[in-house]
């Protein structure tokens, strides 16, 4: 896959990945998922056509990402509803598999610094929160600090 081409595609998953935490744009919840599962099957091939070089070091920093993920994911043993616990415990070890994928392919395909991927999801995240705070809509959406603004990556019930 093209520079450029891997560059756009991670820069609108990240940008996609905040819109779908609004209210009414939950559809995007597997746009962002298909996404995320096409970023690791293209740092596999890239990873066994030998494009990206994963030495020691890295691995075991990878390694530690992977800590939580698979805890999460063998609590399941001990929890009393195994079922969900073994599932959201999955999907946070596919979502960390996917954020790695990008950040790997990040680096391998654009060399540019990693927070350029973030800014354009930073500015719209940023104007729509100011947006909640001072138009006070949508008036039951919360968040940590003023009360306002986006409800975050996992959503209450």
């Amino acid at each position: 896959m093209k520079q450029h081409s891997v560059k756009y595609l991670i820069i609108l998953f990240v940008v996609l990945d905040v819109l779908r935490i609004y209210r009414g744009l939950h559809f995007i919840y597997y746009i962002t998922e298909a996404l995320l599962f096409i970023f690791i099957l293209l740092a596999v091939k890239e990873f066994f056509l030998k494009k990206i070089n994963i030495d020691k070091k890295t691995f075991l920093i990878l390694l530690l990402f992977f800590l939580y993920p698979l805890y999460s994911t063998i609590t399941w043993f001990w929890s009393l509803y195994p079922v969900p616990s073994l599932l959201r415990g999955l999907n946070t070890v596919f979502v960390t598999l996917g954020i790695l994928s990008i950040v790997i392919l990040w680096g391998n395909h654009v060399k540019e610094n990693y927070f350029l991927m973030l800014l354009p999801a930073s500015i719209l995240l940023i104007t729509t929160n100011l947006i909640a705070l001072i138009s006070g809509f949508p008036g039951d959406a919360w968040s940590i600090g003023h009360g306002l603004g986006e409800e975050g990556r996992y959503r209450r019930v």
